[in-house]
């Protein structure tokens, strides 16, 4: 081999290592793109769920506090108001959250800001839950000291068993969405 070859040799090398520094930083950032798109799908996700619940509080509970309440049970007007008033705050709260979460832009952001953003979300997840829960005690309990003094073991039944499958279902779906959240952060975080 001759000196030409080995000089050869050597530049071909150096460019092989300098492409391979080029290809491994570009695998980093497609990598990073790639877990910001996947986190962005569940941020959509999310924000679609906690959109739906916030109609489902600003339309179904008022609608339940005049039908329901209102025209068949004859509740008075202070509890349908609190039944409905429930609703509003729990919309309210529900949209505030889906501008919380739609309020960054995984892809352009820097990760280490995605994932300041994404734990904070899991923390006011967390929160609006137990607001939740205080909520549902200050409406529900009332309607259910309203609906024993009826006098009506059919209607408390039905109230009971309301309860018990609306805790059951809001569970399920709250652990979900947690888990979602969650997992989120963890694309973010990879």
């Amino acid at each position: 081999m001759n000196e030409n070859n080995l000089d050869d040799l050597r530049h071909q090398w150096q460019a092989l290592s300098t492409d391979n520094a080029r290809l491994s930083e570009a695998n980093r950032l497609l990598v990073a793109k790639l877990a910001a798109e996947k986190a962005t799908t569940k941020q959509q996700k999310l924000k679609r769920q906690y959109l739906v619940f916030a109609i489902l509080g600003f339309v179904l509970l008022p609608f339940l506090a005049y039908v329901g309440l209102y025209e068949m049970l004859h509740a008075p007007l202070w509890l349908c108001l609190l039944y409905a008033g429930g609703g509003f705050y729990i919309g309210v709260m529900d949209l505030w959250f889906v501008s919380l979460i739609g309020s960054a832009d995984y892809i352009s952001m820097p990760t280490c800001e995605a994932m300041a953003h994404a734990s904070r979300m899991l923390l006011w997840q967390a929160r609006l839950q137990a607001l939740g829960i205080v909520a549902c005690v200050i409406i529900v309990g009332p309607l259910l000291v309203y609906i024993y003094c009826l006098g009506k073991p059919d209607v408390m039944i039905g109230a009971l068993v309301g309860l018990g499958v609306g805790l059951v279902f809001g569970i399920l779906k709250y652990n979900s969405l947690r888990r979602m959240a969650r997992s989120l952060l963890s694309d973010l975080e990879s």
